[in-house]
């Protein structure tokens, strides 16, 4: 799924079946191989980091194709054995999305960590969602939000009162594959830093970790293009200092 030199971006529009006009990004591996979609993003219906159409919501951040083609090699088994399955990812209860997350998440990280990036563990931190959920925006995936331990409220941070210095937000990601199996998916950061470093963005840091620790891209760094647009989505909830909501029914009850 990684290109080993720095993709081509080849389009920028389309329309749904809404007839929504969509801004979105398309990136063909410089050998001109497979094209990739990794970002789309509603410019008409605001609202939340959904599993609804992506006609009806808007988007978190960057998304990846619905579903990869993968032999067996990369598919998750469960630690007594045989492949995890998901048939249906439309139908799977999420007390059953929760069981197949608790036996990949030490996997998961120990992927993650590979980047070298610090804050790849973020076991420990405040998870948001009751179970992991589908997020079309990320291609179709079930997905998990997690935030360090700052003094900002993520529930009211606002564009005059953002989220302080050093809070870091992750969302994890599982791919159900054509097959029926499932892969680890990537990971997708944002740091908020300092003052000045992106004011367009909010000063927020992007970044997309591959399953295998392969930084894909990071704002101001490799890959920055890549990741580019996840700040150019978020634009759209700039009064909320660039943090799109959670779905209801996920979301984890503040203490």
């Amino acid at each position: 799924m990684v290109c080993a030199t720095p993709p081509i971006p080849i389009s920028k529009r389309r329309r749904t079946r809404h007839h929504t006009l969509l801004s979105a990004i398309y990136w063909r591996s410089a050998s001109g191989g497979n094209i990739y979609r990794i970002g789309c993003c509603n410019s008409r219906v605001p609202g939340n980091d959904s599993h609804s159409h992506v006609g009806a919501r808007r988007v978190l951040s960057c998304v990846w194709p619905p579903y990869i083609s993968a032999n067996d090699s990369v598919l998750e088994r469960w630690p007594e054995g045989g492949h995890i399955r998901i048939l249906d990812p439309r139908t799977l209860a999420p007390e059953e999305a929760e069981k197949i997350y608790d036996a990949l998440l030490d996997r998961m990280v120990t992927g993650y960590l590979k980047s070298g990036l610090a804050e790849m563990d973020y076991r420990p931190w405040r998870r948001f969602n009751t179970s992991p959920y589908i997020s079309d925006q990320h291609g179709a995936r079930f997905v998990n939000v997690y935030m360090n331990d700052t003094s900002g409220d993520f529930f009211t941070a606002t564009e005059t009162e953002p989220m302080p210095v050093g809070t870091i937000i992750v969302k994890d990601s599982i791919s159900a594959v054509e097959s029926g199996g499932v892969s680890r998916g990537p990971l997708f950061t944002m740091e908020k830093m300092p003052s000045g470093f992106a004011p367009d963005f909010g000063d927020w840091r992007y970044a997309m970790i591959m399953p295998n620790g392969k930084l894909f891209g990071i704002t101001g760094g490799v890959g920055n293009r890549a990741v580019e647009f996840c700040g150019e989505c978020r634009l759209q909830v700039a009064e909320r200092d660039h943090l799109f909501e959670l779905p209801e029914e996920y979301l984890r009850q503040r203490n």
